[in-house]
């Protein structure tokens, strides 16, 4: 919490201060957005455009619930939690769904 706003460092843990996070950044035009991709990730299907691959990104890795497992010694512990945790549709989006779990 930075409440007085006193600690610059802070924006670089939002979104809209890290550069890298906006496809713009890496030479993507808007047009670029809409073009079809082809993707093999948990959950996403495989002609989205980039939109909708950047949006699920965002969701995905960007949100507000976050899980440590790398402490974790056994590798096909670890894949079957990530293959998992990393499909978008793995945390519930819906406030009662996220009250009775949490």
């Amino acid at each position: 919490l930075d409440p007085l706003g006193i600690h610059d460092w802070r924006q670089f843990f939002v979104t809209e201060g890290v550069p890298e996070l906006d496809p713009a950044y890496h030479g993507f035009s808007e047009s670029d957005l809409d073009q079809k991709v082809d993707v093999s990730f948990p959950g996403m299907s495989g002609d989205m455009t980039l939109r909708d691959l950047v949006s699920t990104l965002k969701k995905t890795y960007s949100n507000k619930v976050g899980f440590e497992y790398f402490h974790i010694d056994s590798l096909k512990k670890v894949e079957w939690l990530r293959a998992r945790i990393e499909n978008p549709d793995f945390v519930p989006t819906s406030k009662e769904k996220l009250m009775t779990i949490y």
